[in-house]
């Protein structure tokens, strides 16, 4: 009986530490597995929303989801520069919540919290970003696309990452940065896919994305001033989506120089949606093209909402956030390919 015990023991954890060295291994070649479904994830919703805004501004509009999936996997090879400079700068600042072992989670099987030696882990991570890098340019530059303007993006993403990571917690600096990468990020995302598969990134595809933005960046900034400048002003209702507008208006009322602050970037994206729209010329369609494409988005949302009430908010560990994002990945793919085959069957131009 002990036996059998021993065994199932033994078992138990050489199943373990296979899937530890699976992730390691995933880690290693897409730079952070979690962030690579995180980001394919994000990326897919916001190809369905453009998907749909063009549709209705201009004539129907539609890119495989294998392409889709291979541009997504190019801007997050591109982005994941940042990753590498979060886990450089900040290793030692990691390696100290190994007392912990659900938070510690979140990084141990990074490479160089797996490997335990800062400089070695990053240089290999970083040779092989380079070679990741300088395929994605040549490949590009064979489909005739401005390679400077990736280069300008890449290096904006190393900047802000440097000031991200660097910066104090819980400061209006690390806010601001944190919220201008995940701008850049989805921004570079909208180029890449038009500029690829289109030829042209014009002012209906930015603006799609500036559409695409008066939700989810606003819902990024107002998130990141509650967590990242206002954490000491929650009224205490334990409750996220009624702390975030209580906290922001106590903001306002203590520190109303900060506040405009924190917001700039979301008062920003609707200054230039609101000034293109007047540009183009079709601002009434343009303001009902963006409602019908958020809405259209609902059942992703729905979903999501589902997740957190089996789930919970929060993941106490790294497995359950790579549960989370399989099953939003597996959605996302799912919802992509019946939303493609229903758009193409329904008249959308306005």
């Amino acid at each position: 009986m002990r036996l059998n015990k021993r065994e199932g023991h033994m078992k138990q954890r050489d199943y373990s530490k296979f899937v530890d060295i699976f992730i390691v291994s995933m880690n290693f070649v897409l730079i952070r597995v979690d962030a690579f479904l995180q980001n394919a994830v994000n990326f897919l919703a916001y190809s369905l929303y453009q998907t749909v805004f063009l549709s209705l501004l201009d004539n129907l509009l539609t890119i495989s989801l294998t392409k889709i999936l291979l541009i997504s996997l190019g801007v997050h090879f591109l982005y994941s520069i940042t990753y590498m400079l979060n886990d450089f700068i900040n290793y030692y600042d990691d390696r100290s919540l190994s007392y912990d072992r659900n938070k510690y989670s979140f990084y141990k099987l990074r490479l160089i919290q797996f490997l335990g030696r800062r400089l070695e882990g990053f240089i290999i991570q970083a040779s092989y970003y380079t070679i990741i890098f300088c395929t994605l340019l040549y490949l590009l530059r064979e489909r005739h696309t401005m390679v400077y303007s990736i280069v300008l993006i890449v290096l904006a993403f190393i900047i802000l990452s440097i000031i991200e990571s660097l910066s104090k917690k819980k400061t209006l600096t690390k806010h601001l940065s944190l919220v201008l990468q995940q701008i850049t990020k989805v921004l570079a995302f909208s180029y890449m896919l038009n500029a690829i598969y289109l030829g042209v990134y014009d002012e209906l595809a930015l603006i799609a994305f500036l559409s695409w933005g008066l939700v989810f960046i606003g819902y990024a900034t107002l998130r990141g001033v509650f967590e990242h400048v206002c954490h000491d002003c929650s009224l205490g209702e334990g409750n996220l989506m009624k702390d975030i507008p209580l906290s922001l208006l106590y903001l306002f009322y203590r520190r109303p120089f900060i506040a405009l602050l924190t917001l700039s970037p979301y008062f920003l994206i609707i200054i230039l949606y609101i000034y293109l729209a007047g540009l183009i010329g079709q601002s009434l369609k343009i303001l009902v093209a963006t409602g019908i494409s958020h809405l259209m988005l609902t059942p992703i949302w729905l979903f999501y909402l589902i997740l957190t009430k089996i789930l919970g908010e929060k993941d106490k560990d790294l497995y359950q956030l790579l549960m989370r994002l399989i099953l939003k990945f597996i959605f996302l793919l799912v919802y992509s390919l019946i939303f493609s085959e229903t758009l193409s069957s329904i008249p959308l131009s306005m």
